[in-house]
């Protein structure tokens, strides 16, 4: 009696997992004719609401990243002339002085005379060879226009920006005491015709050159 018990249990268990199996296969078979015009409508809808959400932040993002090559320009060629200043015993005053302690390279273009993507087709200079006694030049982006000056011991270096959107760094290298000091500052709306900075405008005091 316990035999057959134990075989009937056995029997049992294997006609539960091939049911099991059968309905399991039942269900995917009954599955696999893809999504409904409904759902692609919805789908297609989420993506637009989350890209129409996103859209805000991905140009922001565009817009620092055209800030980082300013003040990382900035940030390079004050410490350059500084060390210009240690090396040689007096402060750099152009682009040419100034590759004696970094390269210097630069844009053909101001990307806003020529497009955003004009410095990725043009060669790049290198004004130490190219133009060495200038003292301003576009950024190797071409989003800037980055400038040098001096008054007494201090020496200035700016980044004055193209675009709307893009904050300008300004920095200092006091000869006596050494230290250098940077800024960022928002510019103003009236030097800029649209999105883009005026052709030919002289004024560049929405970056000036800081204290130090």
């Amino acid at each position: 009696m316990l035999n057959l018990i134990i075989i009937f249990s056995i029997r049992l268990d294997r006609f539960d997992r091939n049911l099991t199996a059968r309905l399991f296969r039942k269900y995917l078979n009954n599955n696999q004719e893809g999504f409904t015009l409904v759902e692609l409508i919805v789908v297609v809808v989420i993506i637009g609401i989350l890209s129409a959400l996103s859209m805000p932040n991905f140009i922001k993002f565009i817009n620092k990243a055209a800030e980082i090559e300013g003040s990382t320009q900035v940030s390079n060629f004050i410490k350059a002339a500084q060390m210009c200043y240690l090396d040689y015993g007096k402060l750099p005053q152009n682009a040419g002085e100034l590759s004696k302690c970094t390269p210097v390279p630069a844009c053909q273009w101001a990307a806003h005379l020529k497009g955003k993507d004009i410095c990725k087709t043009w060669k790049q200079l290198d004004l130490a060879v190219d133009n060495p006694s200038t003292p301003q030049w576009n950024s190797p982006l071409g989003f800037f226009n980055i400038r040098m000056s001096q008054k007494g011991t201090n020496l200035f270096i700016r980044s004055i920006p193209y675009f709307k959107g893009s904050a300008g760094t300004s920095a200092c290298f006091n000869s006596i005491t050494g230290t250098i000091t940077t800024g960022t500052f928002k510019t103003r709306d009236s030097y800029y015709s649209g999105e883009k900075r005026s052709v030919g405008i002289n004024t560049n005091d929405d970056v000036p050159e800081l204290n130090c």
